[in-house]
């Protein structure tokens, strides 16, 4: 037991912040994403829908001013920065991956806020996510 006036280690205080840091909620809070073929949100609500990759498997995560020409007409909400996350991709897949596993990479989140109720799909390059707002 520690006593009141007692000072924690510095390794404990690094510890416990980089931990309080961790658990601070934000779009890509988990840094791997995995695509969906269908979203159903609230009117206010906000998910991440999609992860543009770079042109090569090794690129970096494109920056979102970027790829925002690039994203969907929808009048359903709008679309913000969701972050950089890690995602699965097809055409990265290591050579000894087994059928239908692709390989991990860096991309960027796209945030989707909800704001008027219907349904659309939406496209996002070669793929399409539906997106039901409710």
């Amino acid at each position: 037991m520690l006593n009141p006036g007692a000072r924690l280690p510095t390794a404990v205080v690094s510890v416990l912040a980089a931990a309080t840091m961790a658990l601070t909620p934000s779009y890509a809070a988990d840094p791997t994403w995995k695509m969906q073929s269908a979203f159903s949100l609230t009117v206010g609500q906000t998910a991440i829908v999609y992860a543009v990759r770079g042109k090569e498997c090794t690129d970096e995560a494109p920056s979102y001013d970027s790829i925002r020409g690039q994203l969907p007409s929808t009048t359903l909400g709008s679309f913000t920065d969701g972050g950089t996350v890690q995602r699965e991709s097809g055409r990265c897949a290591l050579p000894n991956a087994r059928a239908g596993q692709g390989g991990w990479v860096k991309a960027r989140a796209i945030a989707f806020t909800a704001s008027k109720t219907g349904s659309e799909i939406l496209g996002f390059y070669s793929d399409r996510v539906a997106v039901t707002v409710k």
